[in-house]
């Protein structure tokens, strides 16, 4: 700490013992002062989640959507302190009492018309033995809006937390001064996902069941400062693929979360039901082009005309949502492919199949499960509905089919 709490003077002249900053300041309102007490160092990074968190990491402040590295400083002032005076006869006067052989490493002085910051300076290592007064002239400023801005010529300045926090960048440098006991300035105390980044959702990656808002998914475990009841334990964030609320009502806490989902999904409806031909004799087991079981069906629902969702993708039923494709291969049995038919505004979602091959020979299929994902034209209460895929020999029997069967 200062030897002494900062006096704000708005009249001109050294009256009392001490030493002065005065801020030539004719077209400004007001000054404020940004005094730095020490570096940022553990005691301030000690988050919940982020025990080994650094202050090298750099720092995130409010509205950026990344650290912006720099160094870390911790204001002199205690929470809640502003020191920030008016402006009379042109000048900003502030008295500290204190040994004059003390040196303030860092201040950041901060020129305001209105509630606008319009000029600033930094100065550092402000040797207060060799006077009883510093004279300190300030420069336009510019907003700081991203962590990418290089601004040529001027300082920038980025001040959130309710004035709180000030980040100050010049060209490729940068560097902070902030508050102690909330160093990222979004009033998370003790409840931090990460002590230098504001009000941010930090990821675990552990699969969860989420229901939030309002629907099923297969989420990532996360620490979130975001919640509308923020918590530094983990949270589950919703995930993109929609789930019948059953899968959440019957697997929510198990701790085998696939185990669980999967037949929870594979005994629901709706569900698709496929059925493929395929050729018994030869080495083929495709059906040969012209024959009816050669022909590629598209997803119909049951007694509704047309079917067409936006997106789309299978997966196998097990381990499905690190991400759907359009195309799923199972050795043991087949190879799927879904296909959008183009131009087509009703059923555009096309089915195919093909043999895989095993040591040179293509094997005879034998149907599975799989899962499909949809958005868009699909009228059911989830967005995961399985997959029935049956194989049946002969080509000429019937066409193949694949129905949308709702209950």
């Amino acid at each position: 700490m200062l030897g002494a709490t900062v006096a704000m003077l708005a009249a001109v002249g050294c009256a009392e013992d001490g030493v002065y900053i005065e801020v030539v300041a004719d077209d400004l309102t007001d000054v404020e002062l940004f005094v730095v007490r020490r570096g940022c160092d553990s005691q301030d990074t000690g988050g919940a989640m982020n025990p080994g968190a650094n202050c090298r990491d750099g720092l995130q402040p409010e509205g950026f959507d990344g650290k912006v590295m720099g160094p870390i400083f911790i204001r002199e002032q205690d929470e809640g302190e502003v020191w920030r005076v008016r402006v009379e006869n042109g000048s900003a006067w502030f008295r500290f009492g204190l040994d004059p052989k003390f040196a303030l490493q860092r201040v950041v002085v901060v020129g305001y018309n209105g509630a606008s910051a319009v000029k600033a300076a930094s100065l550092t290592q402000i040797d207060l033995d060799s006077s009883r007064k510093v004279i300190v002239e300030l420069d336009e400023v510019v907003d700081w809006q991203s962590p990418t801005d290089e601004p040529s010529g001027k300082l920038a300045l980025k001040r959130w937390g309710n004035g709180r926090c000030i980040g100050v960048r010049e060209g490729i440098d940068a560097f902070f001064i902030v508050t102690e006991g909330d160093a990222d300035c979004d009033g998370m105390r003790g409840q931090e996902c990460d002590p230098l980044a504001f009000l941010v959702d930090r990821p675990i990656g552990t699969p969860c069941l989420s229901s939030e808002p309002g629907r099923c998914s297969v989420g990532s475990t996360a620490c979130s400062e975001t919640m509308m009841d923020p918590t530094a334990s983990n949270t589950c964030l919703p995930g993109m693929y929609e789930l019948d609320p059953d899968v959440c009502a019957s697997c929510d806490g198990d701790p085998e979360l696939y185990d669980c989902i999967a037949p929870v999904i594979l005994d629901g409806t709706p569900k698709i039901e496929c059925s493929f031909y395929y050729e018994p004799e030869g080495n083929d087991r495709s059906c040969l082009p012209g024959t009816l079981g050669a022909r590629h069906p598209r997803i119909t629902r049951v007694g509704f005309p047309g079917f067409c969702p936006s997106e789309f993708g299978i997966a196998a039923p097990m381990r499905p949502f690190d991400g759907f494709a359009l195309t799923y291969t199972d050795p043991a049995w087949a190879s799927v492919t879904l296909e959008r038919i183009d131009g087509g505004a009703l059923d555009c979602v096309k089915v195919l199949w093909s043999p895989v091959v095993v040591d040179g020979q293509q094997i005879t299929p034998e149907g599975g499960q799989l899962l499909f994902w949809s958005t868009g034209d699909l009228v059911a209460p989830a967005h995961v509905i399985p997959v029935d895929i049956a194989f049946e020999p002969g080509c000429e029997q019937q066409e193949p089919t694949c129905r949308l069967v709702t209950p």
